[in-house]
């Protein structure tokens, strides 16, 4: 009796130490190792329904991210009934996948200082297939931070440029935007120390930049 106790334990322990690591390991998508630096992020904005993966199992992290597609995903994340109440509104006539999601955005003016804020061929942009640079996204994160009313304290706004190894060449516009991410800690800039605004955003950094904004909201 003794032994078969023992047995029983020795299997319940192997099963255990074998089941737990593998479970740690999942990623869900087959391109994401495991520790891969945005995996947590990637997991969570994904199990919300925020982004999702391609039929074949992947992410494609390192993809880049059009103007459109990033809307889409900010709508998704932080005005997701407004956006269904467009769609469920319909648009009255042709209208582009995108829509109802810039519909939500331009009523909270989150497009203000974009590209997309800048388009006039609503409710087609112009600027569909172009990609989403950082400054454009930082900008887009702020003006969601300033309709949820919390851009950080104006003391850490002080000292934000002199973390920031090309400051100098943030232009004025962009600067705010910049500052507000770096408070709220949505942005950490490159391990140079720069902000380098004019790379274009991946789907990676766009998942880090929601769920980081999205703690930071509450």
């Amino acid at each position: 009796m003794k032994k078969r106790m023992i047995a029983v334990l020795l299997i319940f322990v192997l099963v255990v130490g074998t089941a737990v690591p593998a479970a740690a390991a999942g990623t869900g998508f087959s391109d994401l190792p495991a520790g891969y630096w945005a995996g947590e992020a990637i997991r969570n904005v994904a199990g919300k329904g925020i982004v999702s993966g391609y039929q074949d199992g992947t992410f494609r992290p390192a993809q880049k991210v059009t103007n459109a597609q990033f809307a889409v995903f900010l709508a998704r994340a932080f005005y997701p009934k407004e956006a269904k109440a467009y769609e469920d509104q319909g648009y009255g006539g042709s209208a582009p996948w995108y829509w109802a999601s810039m519909a939500a955005l331009r009523d909270h003016r989150i497009l203000e200082g974009t590209a997309m804020g800048r388009d006039t061929g609503w409710p087609e942009l112009g600027c569909d297939g172009e990609y989403v640079t950082r400054y454009d996204m930082a900008q887009l994160a702020y003006n969601i931070m300033l309709d949820y009313e919390q851009t950080g304290s104006e003391v850490e706004r002080e000292v934000v440029h002199l973390r920031v190894g090309d400051w100098s060449e943030i232009p004025e516009s962009y600067q705010d935007a910049v500052t507000a991410c770096y408070v709220l800690r949505v942005l950490r800039g490159h391990t140079d120390g720069d902000f380098d605004g004019a790379a274009l955003m991946t789907r990676a950094q766009s998942c880090v930049v929601i769920d980081r904004l999205g703690k930071g909201l509450g």
